[in-house]
């Protein structure tokens, strides 16, 4: 798997333009909430509204899977790079 160079969240800050900040920090609790807002539906009668927060929390796991791979792939090259650099230098002292 590849990680992306570029993302939209880098894109957006290099124009000056905020733009919405996805961390697994933020989703999590989100996903609890809409978990629970599930639950609170179903004991209320509200299928269709429990589906909907369903539906909602099966994107915010989507997105959750999504970050947490980049976030392995970036580590691996920060450590790959990180290796190198001591490498080089190691060389170059050598």
């Amino acid at each position: 798997m590849e990680c992306a160079d570029r993302d939209d969240s880098a894109r957006l800050v290099e124009e000056g333009r905020p733009g919405p900040r996805l961390r697994p920090g933020t989703l999590r609790p989100l996903r609890a909430e809409l978990m629970g807002q599930a639950r609170q539906a179903l004991e209320d009668g509200r299928e269709d509204l429990a589906r909907e927060a369903l539906a909602r929390g099966a994107v915010i796991d989507r997105q959750l899977a999504e970050l947490v791979a980049q976030r392995d792939c970036w580590q691996a090259k920060a450590d790959r790079f990180t290796a190198a650099c001591e490498r080089l230098t190691r060389e170059a002292d050598g």
